[in-house]
Parts: structure tokens; sequence; C-alpha cells
């Protein structure tokens, strides 16, 4: 996963540099850019690089803090939360060098995870006895 991408995210990384603040604009270097622009940069693996390079930093910092206290929250409580963290650790771990962000299918159900560890009210209850 990681050696076959390595080139997508170090030019994700430098195409970084153009527009750090606000990005490259969604959908500018996903797999239906492939044949815009050669001279553009292509990540068309690794959400988080993705995410970085179209969103800029304005984006991908509330992201990360959307995603990293909804994992912590859940391993917190992780006997609450026993389906919903190992799922959320599974999606946090694919964004790595997978492009599920551009999978609405998939992303999702990532959401709807994050929504059930971040929501007041509680969905199952569990009587013990």
């Amino acid at each position: 996963m990681v050696s076959s991408r390595s080139a997508q995210w170090v030019e994700a990384l430098n195409g970084f540099t153009y527009s750090p603040i606000f990005g490259l604009g969604v959908g500018s270097s996903g797999h239906a850019a492939l044949g815009a622009d050669p001279r553009h940069p292509r990540v068309t693996d690794g959400s988080y690089f993705k995410i970085l390079l179209e969103g800029g930093i304005l984006t991908f910092i509330p992201f990360m803090l959307i995603l990293g206290l909804s994992l912590f929250r859940a391993y917190k409580h992780r006997k609450q939360y026993y389906v919903e963290f190992p799922l959320l650790f599974f999606y946090s771990c694919s964004l790595l060098g997978a492009n599920i962000i551009d999978m609405p299918y998939i992303i999702l159900f990532m959401w709807y995870i994050i929504g059930r560890v971040n929501s007041k009210n509680k969905f199952i209850t569990v009587y013990e006895q």
C-alpha cells in the first residue's frame, strides 16, 4: 500500500505548495482530472493527501480534528462503542492508502459512525441483569 502510492503522496505534497490555505479545489486531482493537465498533481489514492491537496489546510485541519476526536472518544468509551471503534479505526487506516473519499456508499457510512459516536442520544441500550 505504501510503496505503490508514495509517488502520488510526494506529488500531492509538492502540489500543496501552490495553494496551501485553500487548496486546488475539489475534484482537481482525482480520477476525472487525469487527462486535463499533465502538469497538475494527481492523487488517485490516499484520501488524507487528497484532502490536503484539494482543500488545503482550511479543510484538512477540521477533518482531522473531527476524525481524531471521534476516534479518541470511541476508544475511550470502547465498551459502549464496541462496534463503532473498530470500524472507525479501520476507516482511519484505509484513508491513508485508499481513495474512499470518492466512494459515497463507503464514506457515508464513516460519517454515520462518527455521528453515532458523537451523538448525545443513546440508540441502543444494553440492560444488565
